[in-house]
């Protein structure tokens, strides 16, 4: 069964135009709450497993962005829901705070870990051709590779994370700096929910062809962060050591066979 209502893939074909505009993204995805994904819910959090996070335990948390310009994390922060109405006469895009299941906050509890799946979609099929999972630091509240977060490789057949994590200054972590937490052979909660999910996004719109997805990880399944039709190539040069323009032309090479074309990168 699919985890997409046929009028929301609809609604999604004719709307989704622009993944990069947050606002666009959360209108256009909102529907998604209707294919068993805990996806922004409004809900005040009774629990928020992170005791450090600003508020008492009977209040909501909003997630805001302090300008639509900023990217790689910066300019996010809590905001307690007590003084909302004095939040909406700023500048702020509000998100409501996400629930992460709780294996994967046990790694760094002050972010929302987050797993970055690239799809590629063509000619009506999908298929993911690299995922990576990506943690905070255990001190800033974001997982971002530039704020000081880690990645490490995930087996996209299994879930379970592979290897040790890397930073972006080449740091290597078999285990979380802050919760000693190994990383290899994690197996991601959910796994099957989260795959079928971003390889029926990446169906939404066929002239986009590849995403990278950022998704996390609920009790109930899994939901979007954003997507970014730039799927980003520093985490798994990181990674691998080396340059990812195979994966680009493994997807090139599918149009060209198809269409006659000669794109290259």
């Amino acid at each position: 069964k699919s985890l997409i209502p046929e009028k929301t893939r609809k609604a999604l074909n004719e709307n989704f135009k622009n993944l990069e505009e947050k606002v666009d993204f959360l209108l256009n995805f909102d529907p998604f709450d209707e294919a068993l994904i805990d996806n922004f819910s409004s809900e005040y959090e009774e629990d928020l497993h992170n005791s450090e996070v600003p508020g008492n335990k009977k209040r909501g948390i909003l997630i805001g962005r302090t300008s639509y310009l900023e990217k790689l994390g910066i300019g996010v922060k809590f905001w307690d829901y007590k003084i909302y109405d004095e939040i909406i006469k700023k500048d702020i895009l509000l998100e409501s705070y996400v629930k992460q299941h709780d294996k994967v906050s046990d790694f760094a509890p002050k972010s929302v870990n987050t797993i970055r799946v690239m799809t590629f979609a063509y000619n009506g099929s999908s298929e993911i051709v690299l995922a990576m999972m990506r943690f905070g630091n255990g001190i800033e509240n974001v997982d971002n590779f530039h704020k000081g977060g880690m990645g490490v490789l995930v087996d996209v057949e299994t879930g379970c994370l592979v290897g040790s994590a890397v930073d972006k200054d080449d740091n290597i972590f078999e285990e979380h700096p802050y919760s000693k937490i190994k990383f290899d052979g994690f197996k991601i909660p959910n796994w099957d929910i989260i795959k079928k999910t971003c390889l029926e996004a990446a169906l939404v719109n066929s002239d986009i062809h590849m995403v990278g997805w950022d998704v996390a990880v609920t009790d109930k399944g899994c939901t979007f962060i954003e997507g970014n039709r730039r799927a980003g190539w520093d985490l798994p040069q990181v990674l691998f050591n080396r340059g990812r323009k195979d994966l680009m032309n493994y997807c090139l090479d599918k149009i060209n066979k198809n269409e006659g074309t000669n794109y290259k990168v």
